[in-house]
């Protein structure tokens, strides 16, 4: 016999949400939208759009049997291609209903695969007009096409191995060996020492709380040719600074530089803002926000959580730089 439980939720962010975690779960379609709506009269750019249906979600991933050569794009969990009694049928690809002379709001989604390839979404015959970016508006942007970003796989930061602690942070700190198993750049387990060809721990990075802080996000991932995709748990923040052909690999003349104002520009007047960001290869990017929340917050690049952000009361954190 089935029990149904229903549950209230009062949510404080709005947005576009999906689950998503390890490889095995993208391809075996552990995922789905769950849209969180604003009322009209506080939709910012309600004038902009005539319908806002709940029929027009486009939730794209890959899926496949594993080889890098065989991921076929899904559609709302449809294959466009579909073989029957072979012949090449694509009545069951997803279609949007659509009415002429009215302009309406779609929301689309990258829900991760087996690759790391961004998807390319146009619309023939149609220009775009881009209102929100991770169900945040922004200035909107016309355009011919838009380009979603891939989900990353990352496994080293700062020369760290990301490892997952014994036990959840959140509810059950005290079952984690902190001197073991956790890490900081100043403080690393007695197993890890120079000789050691990896060192593998949870990385904590402190944040004062109610503190600005700025976390730069620097891609020197010797093992890949990818971008990565970093998303940040519990805060949204403001992509300040973007900077690409990033050549110097060592972190504390990377430092430098930016000292010097010579590693990027930023934007402090009018940046938008994301909870997710694209890290491309050889390159970095800035983001800004108030640790406003007390406790952890996870930052990681999907499918590979790396460190926990925790807001605690300590002397001031300007930047947080951090190298994979």
């Amino acid at each position: 016999m089935k029990e149904e439980v229903t549950k209230p939720i009062i949510w404080q962010q709005v947005g576009d949400l999906h689950s998503k975690r390890m490889r095995n779960e993208f391809l075996d379609g552990i995922f789905g939208p769950l849209i969180v709506r604003k009322a009209d009269r506080m939709e910012e750019h309600r004038s902009l759009y005539d319908v806002d249906s709940k029929e027009h979600i486009v939730v794209l991933t890959e899926w496949g049997s594993g080889s890098f050569s065989d991921f076929p794009i899904l559609v709302n969990g449809v294959y466009n291609k579909v073989r029957l009694r072979r012949v090449l049928c694509d009545k069951l690809m997803p279609k949007l209903h659509v009415t002429p002379g009215l302009r309406h709001r779609i929301r689309v989604m990258h829900a991760g695969g087996g690759t790391s390839c961004p998807f390319y979404v146009s619309v023939v015959d149609h220009q775009m007009l881009v209102i929100a970016l991770d169900g945040r508006p922004i200035k909107p942007i016309l355009t011919d096409n838009v380009v979603i970003s891939q989900v990353g796989l990352i496994p080293r930061l700062n020369n760290i191995t990301f490892a997952f602690p014994s036990s959840p942070l959140l509810s059950q700190p005290n079952d984690i060996n902190v001197d073991d198993q956790l890490c900081t750049d100043a403080h690393l387990p007695d197993r890890c020492s120079a000789l050691s060809p990896a060192c593998e721990c949870t990385q904590i990075v402190n944040i004062p709380l109610k503190s600005s802080v700025e976390i730069i996000m620097i891609n020197k991932d010797k093992f890949t040719t990818s971008d990565h995709v970093f998303h940040l748990h519990g805060h949204s923040f403001r992509a300040v600074g973007f900077a690409e052909n990033v050549l110097e690999s060592d972190l504390e003349k990377i430092k430098e530089l930016d000292k010097r104002g010579e590693l990027m520009e930023r934007n402090l007047v009018n940046a938008v803002e994301k909870d997710t960001i694209t890290v491309p290869k050889n390159g970095a990017v800035a983001m800004r926000f108030k640790a406003s929340r007390p406790g952890n917050a996870s930052g990681y690049f999907p499918e590979m959580a790396f460190s926990k952000l925790r807001s605690v009361v300590s002397e001031p954190t300007q930047s947080v730089f951090l190298q994979n």
